[in-house]
C-alpha cells in the first residue's frame, strides 16, 4: 500500500504526511552533493557546464544519457520548490484553518535557525582551513569564500541576501523557500475559498509580481523574472496537491500509468533547459509533478522511497544540503590529499555531521516555531477567514 500516514509538522490539528516525498527530497538532495562534488574539479566544471567530452565509456553514459539526473543539481532544485508548493499548500487543500502568523513563524524557524548555523559554520571553517589556490580545481570552487568579508556583508547575509552566497552557495534557495513563504498563505486565499479556480488567480498574481518588478528597474526585473517563476513553481506543486487523493485513486486502478509518468518526469529533469527560470520552470516543473505523482502512488519509486534509506536520506536532506559546501571546501583548502580523495572525504564527512546538525540546529527550530504558535494558537484570523472576508 502507498504510506500516507498522519503528521503534525504544518499544523496542530495534523495534516496528512507523505512519507515518501521526505524521502524524494532526500534524493534530490543527493543530487545536489553529487553535482557539487563533481564541479568542484576543474575537469568536472568543464563537463557539465562547458560541454566538454568526458573521457572514457562511463563518463558519456553518466553525462550524456538521462543518467545525467544523478547529477542535475539545479534542476533538483526545482524539484525542491514543487515539493515545497505541494506539502504547504496541504493544510488549504484539506480545509483546515491556519493562522497567517502561525505558518510564517513555523516556516521562520524551520529554515532560519538552520540557515544561520550552516553559515555560522562556513566561517568557523575557513578561518581553519582558509582558502588557498589548490591546484586541479575549478572556478566555482575559486569562488567560494571569496569574501568581501565586512559588516555591510554580514548583513547582508544576516538579511539572507542571494548576492552574498558565496559563504555557503547553497543557501539561495533557501532565502527564496522563507521569502515565498512570506507570501505563500496570501497566494492560498483564492485556494482556500474556490479550489482549482482559485489557483487561476495565484498565478495571476505572481505574474503581476514579475511584471512590476520588472518595469522598477534592472536589479528588480531579474528578481521578478525568478519570483515569478519559482512562485509558480510553488503553484504547480500546490495544483498537484488539490488533485492528489484523486491521482492516487487513479493510479490504483492503472498502476503502469503511474509508473510511466515517474519515467517521463526522470527524462524531463535529466535535462539542462535553461539558465532561464521562466523558461526552464515549464519542463522541470512538469518532471518535478510527474515524479510526485509516481512517488505518491503504488508503484517501483514508490516502494523504493519507503527503504529504511530513503527515508533517512530524507529526514537530513535539509541539513545535509546546507553544510556540504563548507566541509568539501575544507577539505579540499587543506590540500593534502589528492582532489578527488578530498572531494569524497569531506562528503563522506558531510553524511556523518548532518546527522547531528539535524538533531541539534534543525529539529530544535521546529520545536521552537510549534511551541510559540502553539501558545498562540487562540490567534482569532486564519486564512480562510481572510479569505471570506475579501468576498
Amino acid at each position: 500500500m502507498v504510506r500516507c500516514d498522519v503528521a503534525g509538522e504544518l499544523l496542530g490539528s495534523e495534516p496528512r504526511h507523505y512519507y515518501t516525498l521526505d524521502s524524494l527530497r532526500g534524493i534530490a538532495a543527493l543530487t545536489v552533493v553529487a553535482n557539487h562534488m563533481l564541479i568542484m574539479s576543474d575537469q568536472g566544471n568543464r563537463i557539465w557546464w562547458h560541454g566538454a567530452q568526458p573521457t572514457g565509456i562511463a563518463g558519456v553514459l553518466l553525462f550524456r544519457t538521462p543518467l545525467a539526473v544523478l547529477f542535475q543539481g539545479v534542476n533538483a532544485v526545482y524539484l525542491f520548490f514543487v515539493l515545497s508548493g505541494f506539502v504547504l499548500s496541504l493544510p488549504w487543500v484539506r480545509g483546515r484553518s491556519q493562522t497567517y502568523a502561525t505558518f510564517v513563524i513555523r516556516r521562520f524557524f524551520r529554515i532560519y535557525p538552520p540557515y544561520i548555523a550552516a553559515i555560522i559554520l562556513s566561517f568557523g571553517l575557513l578561518a581553519l582551513a582558509g582558502h588557498p589556490p589548490v591546484g586541479e580545481t575549478s572556478y566555482w570552487y575559486s569562488q567560494i569564500w571569496s569574501g568581501p568579508f565586512d559588516g555591510r556583508c554580514l548583513l547582508a547575509i544576516g538579511m539572507m541576501d542571494t548576492r552574498n552566497a558565496f559563504m555557503d552557495f547553497p543557501v539561495w534557495t533557501v532565502s527564496w523557500e522563507l521569502g515565498i513563504g512570506l507570501v505563500f498563505p496570501l497566494l492560498m486565499m483564492p485556494v482556500a475559498r474556490y479550489g482549482a479556480r482559485g489557483l487561476a488567480v495565484s498565478a495571476a498574481l505572481a505574474i503581476l509580481i514579475g511584471f512590476v518588478l520588472r518595469v522598477t528597474g534592472p536589479v528588480a526585473a531579474e528578481v521578478g523574472r525568478s519570483a515569478c517563476a519559482y512562485i509558480l513553481l510553488f503553484l504547480m506543486g500546490a495544483g498537484l496537491a488539490i488533485i492528489a487523493d484523486r491521482a492516487q485513486g487513479f493510479f490504483a486502478l492503472h498502476r503502469s500509468f503511474g509508473s510511466a509518468l515517474g519515467i517521463i518526469g526522470v527524462l524531463l529533469l535529466a535535462r539542462t533547459w535553461s539558465d532561464r527560470p521562466l523558461i526552464a520552470f515549464l519542463p522541470l516543473g512538469l518532471g518535478s509533478m510527474f515524479l510526485i505523482c509516481a512517488a505518491i502512488s503504488e508503484g517501483p519509486l514508490n516502494r523504493f522511497l519507503m527503504l529504511p534509506v530513503a527515508r533517512w536520506a530524507g529526514k537530513i536532506s535539509f541539513s545535509l544540503y546546507l553544510i556540504h559546501v563548507p566541509i568539501i571546501t575544507a577539505f579540499v583548502a587543506f590540500g593534502r590529499l589528492p582532489l578527488f580523495a578530498s572531494i569524497f572525504l569531506g562528503a563522506v564527512v558531510s553524511f556523518a555531521v548532518a546527522p547531528q546538525f539535524h538533531r541539534l540546529i534543525e529539529r530544535p527550530g521546529q520545536q521552537a516555531g510549534r511551541f510559540l504558535t502553539t501558545r498562540k494558537s487562540k490567534m482569532p484570523v486564519t486564512i480562510e477567514q481572510m479569505a471570506r472576508n475579501r468576498t
